[in-house]
């Protein structure tokens, strides 16, 4: 019983329990009132005024155990239905909160293991250097080309490491974002020089179409290269014949978009929804190589986070175009 009072459709029916038992002994107190007033005025015998008498309680009692039967099934029903909804809520933010207790386990096992990883891997990243400069003994070309790899690949490893220590600190709310001012034009061609021996060596044209020298940001710099160098060192990577185009003008609205076109492969609809997705791998075409996205989901979070975001538009074997917009100015209690 105390189950059923504590339940909202318990409280409901013992209510409708209520009005119900009110309305039948209303309703036939009213009609065994009118049947003896007909008696007293001489319209009714008293004999048949008594058996109507009756038989009005006994419709009322008959329509009124049905109605309580009515009542209580269907409140038995919603009891039922609301305890299994209860427990059903129960166990979703119980679920919620374990999946929120792996997902932090997970970036702070990412994070910890990222920088274990950095010390060794920028101790080869160094001594393959060494040895490609020639400050360690002069190398055959092909072991020079070798040891670029070696390089290289390194280098590509150390980024993704730095993606996953800025994934653990955008998902445990640790970024911390620096407003600056700076010439945009001059955040672009620094992204664009990392970017062009690795563009030429695949043979590639690495455009640039720089705003007005006036143009300016007051935005975190540094996170703001990151995601160009996200964004541009993808379309370098998948793209094998053409260019890379990087652009940067003012909206209408006062923010600054910057647009990055290439002449790859392109992707198909279904591709693009997952672009930013860190769990799926997309084959931006057969043959072609692999891309998780990962880096492109971290630069998509760091856009939102300077209050921006990424979209691309892409078809197959048309190139993709991404366009990045953000804020002039991150904030004005920063910037002045």
């Amino acid at each position: 019983m105390r189950t059923v009072l504590s339940s909202v459709a318990g409280r409901s029916v013992l209510i409708a329990l209520a009005l119900l038992g009110a309305l039948v002994y209303w309703s036939g107190t009213a009609c065994e009132r009118l049947i003896e007033e007909h008696a007293v005025a001489g319209t009714l015998d008293p004999a048949i005024a008594e058996t109507l008498v009756a038989g009005v309680w006994g419709w009322h009692v008959i329509t009124g155990l049905g109605a309580l039967a009515l009542i209580t099934g269907l409140g038995v029903i919603s009891v039922r239905s609301e305890s299994r909804l209860l427990a059903a809520s129960a166990s979703l933010d119980q679920t919620t909160v374990e999946l929120k207790d792996l997902s932090l386990a997970r970036t702070s096992f990412l994070a910890m293991m990222s920088h274990e990883l950095r010390t060794p891997l920028n101790s080869v990243i160094g001594f393959s250097g060494i040895l490609a400069s020639g400050m360690a003994g002069t190398l055959t070309v092909e072991q020079r080309k070798q040891v670029g790899i070696i390089n290289s690949a390194g280098r590509q490893l150390l980024a993704l490491i730095n993606d996953i220590l800025d994934l653990s600190k955008l998902e445990t709310g640790k970024l911390v974002l620096v407003a600056e001012e700076f010439p945009v034009a001059e955040a672009i061609e620094s992204v664009v020089d990392t970017l062009r021996p690795l563009a030429e060596d695949r043979g590639l044209e690495m455009r640039v179409e720089l705003p007005d020298p006036a143009l300016r940001m007051c935005t975190d710099r540094r996170r703001l290269e990151q995601i160009l160098l996200g964004v541009i060192s993808r379309s370098v990577r998948l793209t094998e014949s053409g260019h890379v185009l990087a652009q940067a003008r003012v909206a209408p609205d006062g923010d600054v978009v910057f647009t990055i076109s290439d002449t790859g492969a392109g992707m198909t609809a279904d591709e693009i929804a997952a672009l930013f997705d860190e769990n799926r791998e997309i084959d931006v075409r057969a043959g072609r190589p692999r891309s998780t996205g990962f880096a492109l989901m971290v630069s998509r979070r760091l856009a939102r986070a300077l209050r921006g975001d990424i979209e691309v538009e892409s078809e197959p074997g048309l190139g993709s175009v991404f366009t990045i917009r953000l804020p002039e100015i991150l904030d004005e209690g920063l910037c002045g």
